[in-house]
């Protein structure tokens, strides 16, 4: 299907590719694959409990595998969304971090010093004063310092 959407000299509405990505797809399951008979052990176990937690994990994991076996033979995903909202749950259940602790904020790493002076509103007239005084001064030093150094 992917080899098909990919192929550079397909034309966009050619019934042929709409014929074939139409069809159904079969998927084979191997009985003898140890998650296979680990899930089936799984849901053997949980009939006639009343655990909807246990039921919807099981589920989970089998839908985790059908959609891992689609992207291995190159099919695309339906729901990518619910796929990864699947794995991150596994991912939460396997190294025991609970599936209702949130995610921690973001810290504050901005400097105190550093939003003060962001805050700190600036007079661009009285700045321009402060510089133009501040040449004025560094003038006049000089202009005595030079009348210092003739008087020598």
């Amino acid at each position: 299907e992917r080899i098909m959407k990919a192929q550079a000299y397909a034309k966009a509405d050619d019934s042929n590719n709409n014929f074939y990505s139409k069809q159904k797809k079969t998927l084979e399951i191997n009985p003898r694959h140890p998650l296979v008979k680990k899930l089936l052990e799984k849901v053997e176990g949980l009939e006639g409990l009343d655990d909807e937690a246990a039921v919807e994990n099981t589920k989970d994991l089998a839908k985790v595998l059908v959609d891992t076996a689609r992207i291995r033979s190159g099919f695309a995903l339906q729901d990518s969304a619910a796929f990864a909202s699947r794995i991150e749950k596994m991912l939460r259940l396997g190294v025991g971090v609970g599936l209702d602790e949130a995610v921690e904020e973001e810290p504050d790493y901005t400097d105190p010093e550093e939003t003060k002076d962001d805050t700190e509103e600036v007079d661009a007239d009285e700045e321009e004063e402060e510089d133009e005084e501040e040449a004025k001064e560094e003038e006049e030093k000089e202009q005595q310092l030079d009348k210092h150094q003739k008087k020598r």
